[in-house]
């Protein structure tokens, strides 16, 4: 299997370890793990590696993060290095499927965060050095708060890391290559047909499609890869379309904004069933926000390449961009029962067809 890129989910598998059999590895979510292919267990460096990795419990406590090191066989393990509960885990991997599962066919360790999805891969060159390099790592990332009062908050959910910095640029720069058109919203006429209306008083954007296929595809497979998996565990949704292959830009210049809106509510759109918005470049801008009114006055926002996502029917809003511009992927995801609705529905669009594809591999 090749290697797993920041944002990829794990996959799920089960396992044994030196203390136990058929350990989930989805039971250990909701910290950061390290798992470590670490090479020839009777190469002295190696165990020193392990012995750092071991004793770290000011970083490998089990409540924030926690280091499963993968072995072939237990007899070469040194009696000193075996598991320490709760941070410090050996899992038997006897034919290197689990490594191969992974991304892990070489010595290395690969990071990932509480939702099992990669941070990042590294490579075993120098062992303690290489440990040295874990534990920075892990150490460097922000703990877990606790809050003891409990808030109302909107449904949403937040995924970072699903677009990577490299195709965020190149999204952008397609943008200015072809430049973006006023962006309007949909209404049902008093005929019942479903009408794109144009009204700065109600949203101040700039829309360009992505007519490059290579672009599209790329996007979509994001999507499916990486988004996909997390709304079907948030939401039990199985979302199997996708519509609209489009970025948006938002403007300080001309004040660009969305007022509070629904995104389902005509007989064209009623077939959407959750809204997405990847960051292009959430740090070069102020404003610009998605808030929703209905839950409370919070502000929400993801780092770019990173996605929100929230249910079609919930009231919400951009707010005012007051510096820079805000550019974002907004597609709307649905599936086949949802499909069956549009197609039901059709002959209401005026506008014409609002690029319904299937995600790749659905």
């Amino acid at each position: 299997m090749a290697r797993l890129l920041p944002g990829d989910p794990i996959a799920h598998f089960a396992a044994s370890t030196d203390a136990s059999t058929g350990f989930q590895i989805d039971t250990a979510a909701g910290r950061t793990l390290a798992f470590c292919e670490p090479g020839d267990l009777r190469d002295p460096a190696v165990r020193a590696m392990l012995c750092l990795l071991r004793a770290r419990t000011d970083v490998f406590d089990g409540a924030h993060a926690a280091v499963f090191v993968l072995v072939r066989d237990l007899a070469e393990v040194d009696p000193n290095l075996r598991t320490r509960e709760p941070g410090y885990h050996l899992f038997l991997d006897p034919d290197g499927s689990i490594a191969e599962c992974l991304g892990l066919d070489w010595p290395g360790t690969l990071l990932v965060d509480r939702r099992l999805r990669a941070l990042t891969t590294m490579d075993l060159d120098s062992p303690v050095a290489h440990a040295e390099r874990v534990v920075e790592y892990v150490a460097a990332l922000p703990r877990r708060g606790v809050e003891h009062t409990a808030t109302a908050t909107a449904p949403v959910l937040c995924v970072p890391r699903v677009l990577e910095p490299e195709l965020c640029r190149a999204l952008m720069a397609h943008y200015e290559a072809y430049g973006g058109q006023d962006s309007g919203f949909m209404r049902d006429d008093a005929s019942g047909h479903t009408v794109t209306r144009l009204d700065h008083r109600f949203k101040r954007r700039r829309d360009c499609l992505i007519r490059d296929r290579a672009l599209r595809d790329a996007v979509r497979e994001r999507i499916g890869r990486r988004l996909v998996p997390e709304i079907r565990r948030a939401f039990a949704f199985d979302a199997t379309r996708i519509e609209r292959y489009l970025i948006a830009r938002y403007d300080a210049t001309e004040g660009g904004y969305f007022k509070p809106h629904r995104d389902n509510t005509t007989r064209g759109t009623a077939h959407r069933r959750f809204a997405a918005t990847l960051m292009l470049n959430a740090e070069d801008h102020d404003g610009g926000d998605l808030r929703f009114p209905e839950y409370d006055d919070r502000l929400y926002r993801v780092g770019s390449g990173g996605a929100l996502v929230f249910s079609c029917s919930i009231l919400h809003e951009v707010t005012p961009v007051t510096r820079g511009r805000r550019f974002c992927v907004i597609p709307f995801l649905y599936d086949a029962t949802a499909a069956q609705q549009r197609a039901d529905n059709a002959d209401s669009l005026v506008d014409g067809d609002l690029q319904a594809i299937a995600l790749a591999g659905r």
